[in-house]
C-alpha cells in the first residue's frame, strides 16, 4: 500500500527530487572532475631516494686482462684477517672473499694499490696502517668486508659505493653487533633489535 504525502510525519521536512535532474547533476560533477584531471599537470612519482645523486654513484672501474687466481684469493683472505681481525675461515667468507676481490682489483682510483697491499700479507695490523703506500687500501678494504662497502670521493662528493644486496646482508658489521642489515629481511634472531632500546650499562 503506497503512502500519500499526508501519511509523512508533519515535523519532518520532505525534499523532492526529481531523479532525471538528480542524475544529470551527478554526470555534469563527474565530467568536471575528470576534466579538471586532465588539465592538471603530470605529477612524476618520486620513489625513494631516487632523486639523490649518491644513490647513483659507482666506483670508477679498470677491466681486468687476467684471471685472479687461487694465490691472490688466499693473500687477500689473509691480509684481510689481519686488518678485520676476524677468522673469515667459513666456505661462505672464502665465496665472499672472491668477489671482493674481484671488486677491489677492477677499482680504478689514484693511491689505492691491491698489489702492494696483497704484499704485506704477513705484516700486523699497525705495520699496515702505518705505511703510507697502502694505508688507503687498507681502509677501503677494512670497509669492504664491515660494511660491504668503498668510501671514495666521486662526482658528487665522498660517497659509499656498495656491491650486491646479499655483500650488504653479509657485512661484518651486522654480525659484530647482533642486528640484521637496515632495510633488508629480518632473520628471526634478529626480530626485535632496531626497536630495542639501547643498553649502555
Amino acid at each position: 500500500m503506497s503512502r500519500s504525502a499526508s501519511d509523512v510525519p508533519s515535523n519532518h521536512s520532505v525534499i523532492a527530487i526529481d531523479r532525471r535532474n538528480l542524475l544529470q547533476g551527478v554526470a555534469i560533477t563527474g565530467l568536471a572532475v575528470a576534466g579538471n584531471a586532465f588539465l592538471a599537470p603530470a605529477v612524476r612519482a618520486n620513489i625513494w631516494e631516487e632523486g639523490e645523486a649518491q644513490c647513483h654513484v659507482s666506483a670508477p672501474e679498470r677491466v681486468l686482462s687476467d684471471d685472479l687466481n687461487d694465490a691472490q684469493l688466499a693473500d687477500f683472505m689473509k691480509v684481510s684477517r689481519t686488518l678485520t681481525g676476524m677468522p673469515l675461515a667459513s666456505l661462505q667468507d672464502i665465496r665472499l672473499g672472491r668477489e671482493y676481490l674481484v671488486r677491489f682489483a677492477k677499482l680504478n682510483v689514484p693511491g689505492i694499490d691491491l698489489g702492494k697491499l696483497l704484499t704485506a700479507r704477513d705484516q700486523t695490523t699497525d705495520a699496515i696502517m702505518n705505511d703510507k703506500d697502502i694505508r688507503a687500501a687498507a681502509e677501503q678494504l677494512i670497509y669492504l668486508w664491515y660494511l660491504s662497502a668503498f668510501f671514495l670521493n666521486t662526482s658528487v662528493g665522498p660517497a659509499w659505493v656498495y656491491g650486491t644486496t646479499d655483500q650488504y646482508e653479509q657485512g661484518i658489521l651486522w654480525k659484530v653487533i647482533g642486528a640484521h642489515a637496515p632495510m633488508m629481511p629480518m632473520k628471526p634472531f634478529h626480530r626485535d633489535y632496531w626497536a630495542r632500546e639501547a643498553n649502555l650499562a
